[in-house]
């Protein structure tokens, strides 16, 4: 489940832009009293918490520690656009029952205005980086999709508020106002459950099943060059399948185990196919050679 360079290039800049436009929208809506744009402001919110947290997981001290926090990445994000969803609906809903006019919207055009260039960049930014992910790494990464997926919400987001915001202030009907933030409720939830199936598929892609490792340790185990499997990894890094196996070899002479070992590694990958790389490792097994050398020796009857 972890991040390739290149997905993990386009976190600063999309956590730069939403943390940009949170306290911009969060300061206009009091000002203004606009439920699009406090809907506008729990979005670039929750972008910023999920994008924080895979920013940070960039710095862990090992895959595993990394990986965890980009789950919670995905779990924050889930929760946050959730309940921002539901409070824009609620906030809505209150203002179309209760219509206020909304106060300068001139100040909330400017946040919106001052919000979009720096998403529209972000966003840029991300999709040019979709050809390096596919160099890298031959297939589309999960971070990759959800900071991509988070940037289309809130331009979408700021340009639904940005309409309805104009539409409010210069026909001076709150009624407008209200329909933003009830569009934008919707597009919340949505971004909640569309971050949700994207850690549920990336948690299913990353797991390995158990019968998968007993069938390449059984395998490995049966080479005839194989005295015995000290240690076996299998594990997806970056979308691609590891097997790292630290073996007991019955060869003795140097020369011999680097051809065997390659051997090895070309036909698990043609037993396996889902196997992208090998990696071996391992020393002699003294007991298992010398036992070898007197089959070979003994005279035979």
């Amino acid at each position: 489940m972890s991040a390739s360079p290149a997905s993990s290039r386009s976190i600063p800049y999309a956590l730069g832009a939403e943390l940009a436009a949170a306290p911009a929208a969060f300061v206009a809506a009091a000002c203004t009293g606009s439920v699009a744009l406090l809907a506008v402001a729990l979005q670039a919110t929750a972008a910023s918490a999920g994008l924080g947290l895979l920013q940070w997981s960039r710095h862990a001290a090992d895959r595993s520690a990394a990986a965890a926090r980009q789950a919670w990445a995905g779990v924050a994000a889930v929760l946050l656009y959730g309940m921002g969803g539901l409070a824009a609906l609620y906030e809505g809903a209150h203002k179309l029952g209760q219509p206020e006019q909304m106060e300068a919207p001139w100040i909330a055009l400017g946040a919106l205005l001052f919000a979009l260039p720096a998403l529209a960049a972000a966003l840029w930014r991300c999709l040019r980086e979709r050809g390096e992910i596919a160099a890298e790494a031959g297939r589309r990464l999960w971070t990759w999709r959800l900071i991509l997926g988070q940037l289309l919400a809130s331009c979408a987001g700021l340009l639904l508020a940005l309409a309805a915001v104009a539409l409010a202030g210069v026909g001076e009907n709150p009624l407008f106002d209200a329909l933003g933030g009830l569009a934008l409720g919707p597009l919340l939830i949505g971004t909640a459950i569309g971050c949700g199936a994207e850690l549920a598929s990336a948690a299913r892609s990353e797991r390995i099943e158990p019968r998968l490792r007993e069938a390449i340790a059984a395998w490995l185990a049966g080479d005839p060059a194989v005295a015995g499997l000290e240690r076996l990894v299998v594990m997806r890094i970056d979308g691609l399948l590891v097997v790292a196996a630290e073996l007991r070899w019955r060869l003795a002479a140097a020369v011999e185990r680097p051809q065997a070992a390659l051997r090895i590694e070309t036909a698990l990958k043609a037993a396996f196919g889902q196997v992208d790389a090998v990696y071996l490792a391992g020393d002699v097994d003294e007991a298992a050679t010398a036992a070898a050398d007197a089959a070979d020796t003994a005279p035979s009857r």
